[in-house]
């Protein structure tokens, strides 16, 4: 019981209080806070004429974000600075229109699936299969637009394999279980 009253006494000793008058005579000799002063610390500029031309921009830049995180694409930091890592079978006009919608365009490109490219970059979690050596490399000699080299290339394998395929003549299966 006893410890009950001596809480009891302590909160009304609480509650009871009031300050001397030192307190009260400071705070009224110093006033109110003054709100900060402005500064510049966001974008500086007129309002678009149109209001929704943010969001739109906002809208393109989430949009190539996602293509480019879905495709595997990443910055790297090499010897020559900060260079644009992706998937030579990934590679393609939508992913350089998201780069340059980043404003990453002029950053060199270099294949993930290539030679020189360090391991800890190569980890794939993107759909897909990287391409051949021999089409990585011609596809790095031309870097204006790789993935035409790139379905040309491939395109002429599955022609190849194709016609190969055609030529060998495979009997039905029926006629081979009728030797039998």
């Amino acid at each position: 019981m006893s410890g009950i009253s001596r809480q009891t006494a302590a909160r009304s000793r609480w509650l009871a209080w009031k300050p001397n008058g030192g307190i009260l005579a400071e705070g009224a000799d110093s006033g109110p806070t003054k709100p900060s002063e402005l500064g510049s610390v966001g974008f500086e500029g007129a309002f678009p004429a149109d209001p929704f031309e943010i969001e739109t921009e906002t809208k393109q830049a989430r949009r190539a974000r996602r293509l480019l995180n879905r495709a595997g694409v990443r910055i790297m930091t090499l010897e020559n600075g900060a260079t644009i890592g992706l998937w030579s079978d990934l590679d393609g006009p939508e992913i350089r229109a998201a780069l340059r919608t980043l404003g990453n365009a002029e950053l060199p490109v270099r294949y993930l699936d290539g030679a020189g490219v360090p391991m800890d970059y190569k980890a794939r979690r993107a759909e897909g299969e990287p391409v051949p050596m021999s089409v990585l490399s011609e596809m790095e000699r031309h870097p204006a637009d790789p993935w035409r080299i790139r379905d040309r290339r491939l395109n002429e394998a599955a022609d190849m394999k194709a016609t190969r395929c055609q030529e060998i003549q495979i009997e039905p299966l029926s006629q081979v279980m009728q030797s039998f």
